[in-house]
Order: structure tokens, then sequence, then C-alpha cells
């Protein structure tokens, strides 16, 4: 039986898609998956084991690309921005730890370029610095704390990012708020995603208290952005908004239901229950009591992920196991207008980002778990 709370959100996300469909096209796409013979090779990998071009805590997220071709990479773990050219070259990096003007307290996410402007978002100092495409610094803009998110994207009519309320304050709920922040400084609220507020529980074999305790089976907001084009998902079932500069512009739907999630199967998530590591030392929690503390939501979210290409088609990436099966995962493919064309095989690599071209970029590790960025090519058959 659904909780107090889902049962709202339910009816909440039942009202908002009745709604939706009164305004625009729902593109319904029931059938069965059809697999499309599209494969991935990959072309050149960025970074290396040592060196200069060495990278460490990327993500093809915070990865950009240039008019020709030059792929701007924010390397988080040292403080620095690495550049290098279409062939996959290292050319030149800029930025280091610190507090001074052109340094960083810590960088979440890289924006651009725009007219030869690249834009760090420096969270610590909840600010956007921005540098010239060759690591001259230009200036410092200050953002509000609720827009240092760290998934943030850049768009044709402006800055895409979650907007996160509740959280430290207190409340039961946190909210999650996409929104469109635009060129001429106008705010456009795209959509809001209710959640329970993370809980804490004690291990007390270290006697170490969980500060971030998220319910089993979590809803997330999924969405991406690219061109004039922002999709995310609409509650826990199969479900995408697509905007077209801020405009509702389609759904993007398929029958392919929420899956129940029942106590066993929470007990079945939480194992042994979860470890972590405290000075050194292995801290077991109990599973009853983290199951206790962490509760589970009523059923599990079909999208475990979206992606927007520059041409305006959407990748969908689903479960395509029950829970308690191993992890498997299915990616289906709608085109600019929402038109369902297929399933990819199901080794498809998922990607971080897609290239101007039509690439895809994604962080990969090596048999030394050194981390690269891998751009593959996509031959679609």
């Amino acid at each position: 039986m659904l909780s107090e709370t889902n049962l709202l959100r339910a009816l909440t996300f039942a009202v908002v898609g009745a709604t939706v469909a009164s305004g625009c096209g729902i593109s319904q796409n029931s059938d069965e998956d059809r697999e499309l013979a599209w494969t991935l090779a990959p072309e050149l990998r960025l970074g290396s084991q040592s060196g200069r071009d060495a990278l460490y805590r990327v993500s093809a997220r915070s990865t950009t690309v240039g008019p020709d071709g030059s792929f701007y990479v924010l390397d988080k773990g040292n403080y620095r921005v690495v550049t290098f050219d279409a062939e996959g070259d290292y050319v030149r990096e800029f930025g280091s730890r610190g507090e001074g003007q052109s340094e960083f307290a810590y960088p979440m996410t890289l924006l651009g370029p725009r007219k030869d402007t690249l834009s760090i978002l420096d969270g610590p100092s909840l600010s956007h610095k921005l540098f010239t495409t060759a690591g001259d610094f230009l200036e410092t803009r200050r953002i509000p704390q609720s827009a240092a998110s760290e998934d943030q994207r850049d768009t044709s009519d402006g800055i895409v990012l979650v907007e996160i309320f509740g959280y430290r304050s207190g409340s039961a709920d946190v909210t999650d708020r996409l929104v469109l922040i635009r060129d001429r400084g106008d705010t456009i609220s795209l959509v809001s995603h209710t959640r329970a507020a993370s809980g804490t529980y004690r291990v007390p074999v270290c006697n170490y208290i969980i500060p971030a305790a998220e319910p089993l089976f979590g809803h997330v907001l999924w969405w991406d952005a690219a061109g004039d084009l922002i999709a995310a998902t609409l509650g826990p079932d199969y479900s995408v908004q697509v905007f077209n500069r801020g405009e509702l512009a389609h759904v993007l739907e398929r029958a392919v239901p929420p899956v129940p999630v029942t106590e066993a199967l929470a007990r079945e998530e939480v194992g042994d229950g979860s470890t972590w590591s405290v000075g050194g030392r292995a801290c077991t929690a109990d599973p009853e009591e983290e199951l206790r503390a962490r509760g589970f939501e009523d059923f599990r979210q079909v999208i475990t992920g979206i992606r927007v290409d520059p041409t305006g088609w959407i990748w969908v990436r689903r479960h395509a196991a029950p829970p308690g099966e191993e992890d498997r995962h299915r990616i289906d493919v709608f085109d600019s207008a929402g038109a369902f064309h297929g399933t990819l095989p199901t080794d498809t690599p998922w990607p971080g980002m897609f290239t101007p071209d039509g690439r895809i970029v994604r962080r990969e590790l090596d048999e030394l778990d050194v981390e690269y960025l891998v751009v593959y090519r996509i031959d679609r058959n």
C-alpha cells in the first residue's frame, strides 16, 4: 500500500501529467523494444597514467568542446582546467588550489566556451570564475547559494541547473527545482521534485553517525540539456518532459511501469548493512537499524538517466532487470520530434556527454584504476 506521502506525490504527478497532456503532444510508445543496430567505436582518449595530462577526479559532465574541436576538461582533483586538442593531445592548463582570483577553493563544474569564455563554478566561494579559453582570468561573478549546483548545463538560452530547497533546514522534505536562468536575467521554473530529507543513524561499532541516509530506491530528478532543448523526468514512471527554450514541447512516454518495492526487496538491498571507512577502520551498520532509519520508496523509478544530443535526439536509460537481480539497463532513443526509434544493444556505453559533432564522451578506468575520458564515434547502421 502507498504511504500517505507517496500517495500525495503520485496524485501530484498525475495532476501535472494531465495538465501537460492538455497543453502539448504526448509521444506514447507502448510497443515492444525494437533493437537499433548502432555501434559505438572508441576514437581517442584524453589523459594518461602520468605526466601533465594525467587526470584526477574528472567527469564527462564537466568537459566541454570548442568550435575547433578542442576539449576543455575540469580536473577537479588537481584544481585546474586542462585543454586537449582535437586529436586528444595535451595543450595547456590553468588554475590551481587557493583563494586568489584565478585560483579555486573547489571547482565544481565547467561551462562554455561562449565567445571564447569559459566559466568555472567555484563552490566554496559561491561564484563563477570566468577565463578565456587560453587561461587568462577575466572576472568573478557571485551567485546565490541555491545556484551552487554541481550539475549545470549551457543552453542557447542561458544556464540550466537544479536549485535545492529544504536541505539542512530541518524540513521533512527536500525540493529539487530545475530552472532555466536566461542570459537576460529572468528565471523559468521547469520541473520540481520533492523527496524525503536525508535522515541520520548511528553505527555503534564505530560510534559513527551517518549524516545522509537517503531512502532506499530513492527517486531522482534526472535531466539534461543541449541547444534549445531541456529534458527532465516526471515522477517514478516512464515519463520525460521536453522543453524548447523553456516552453513545454512534448512528453515522452513508454509502457514500462515502475516496479513495486516490498520490505523484502528493501532488506535485500540493505544486505548485511552498508560499510564505511572511519579512521582506517571498516564500520558496518546493523541492517535492521539501517532499514528503519532510511525507509524505502513504494516504487523503484523506471528511468536512471537522460542525455540530449546536439541535434535534439534524446537517450533515455532505464532499468532492464527487476530489483534483486544484477543491474542491467537499456537505452531508448527518441528523435527531436519525440518519436521512439528503438533500443540500443545492452552493451552500449552510456554517454557522459555529447560533442557538438555527435560523438560521446565518458569517464573510464584502466586496469590500474587510472581515469581517462574516452571519445566514441556512433555508427548508425
